[in-house]
Formats: C-alpha cells, sequence, structure tokens
C-alpha cells in the first residue's frame, strides 16, 4: 500500500513504461490496467500489519498504526496513489498469483498483500 507507501514504497517515475517489469516467475501474472481496476476497486488488501481499502471513487484508506486517507487510480499498467500533503503520484506495476497481489515500484521494491474481493 501506499502512504509515501506503506504498502508499496516508491518514487514518482512519471511515467509508467519506466517502472519494472513484474517477474512473472513464481507463477506471478502482471495485471493491465483493466484488470487493476477490476481487482482493485472496493476491495482491500492486506499486508503484515496493514490494510488498505480501494474504493471505487479513487479514495483509499490506509490502516495501521493510524489511518492515513489518499487517492488512487490507474495510469496506463500501474496502480498509482497520492498522499496527502505530497502531491505526487507513485505508479507500481501490479501482479496476481490467486488471491495475492504484487506490487513493483520503480526502484525495484517489492510487496505482496493479500486480495479481499468487494463482496
Amino acid at each position: 500500500m501506499i502512504q509515501s507507501s506503506p504498502f508499496v514504497a516508491a518514487t514518482l517515475t512519471g511515467i509508467a513504461l519506466s517502472l519494472p517489469v513484474v517477474a512473472q516467475d513464481q507463477g506471478w501474472v502482471p495485471m493491465n490496467g483493466p484488470q487493476i481496476t477490476a481487482a482493485l476497486s472496493n476491495a482491500t488488501v492486506t499486508c503484515e500489519s496493514a490494510t488498505q481499502l480501494f474504493y471505487a471513487s479513487g479514495r483509499t484508506l490506509y490502516s495501521a498504526a493510524r489511518d492515513s486517507w489518499g487517492r488512487w487510480q490507474v495510469r496506463g499498467d500501474a496502480c498509482s496513489s497520492q498522499w496527502p500533503p505530497s502531491d505526487a503520484w507513485p505508479c507500481h506495476r501490479v501482479a496476481r498469483k490467486g488471491d495475492m497481489l504484487r506490487f513493483a515500484g520503480s526502484a525495484g521494491d517489492l510487496t505482496d498483500g493479500h486480495l479481499i474481493p468487494a463482496q
């Protein structure tokens, strides 16, 4: 997740094409923009001691030690988020393996989370 970014920390690259390709090894399948939107809209992703809710409206709530509200959107084939007071929108490639999602930041950082789809 994000929060400059708790779930998927990375720096803004400006274009999704510069992001690392999410490895297909070990069963991870890269997702395209429409697949990311469908998976995350009104869904929850949990990771270690954090939870992030992705509302279809574009709002997102990251909960760990404290709650933090931000915005999310899909840009090309990447998930981007913005956390006030910053106006940056870091982007992350997303891959899926069953009910797990892997977020890959521009610096090569990987964060895995469990997807709980919208009910």
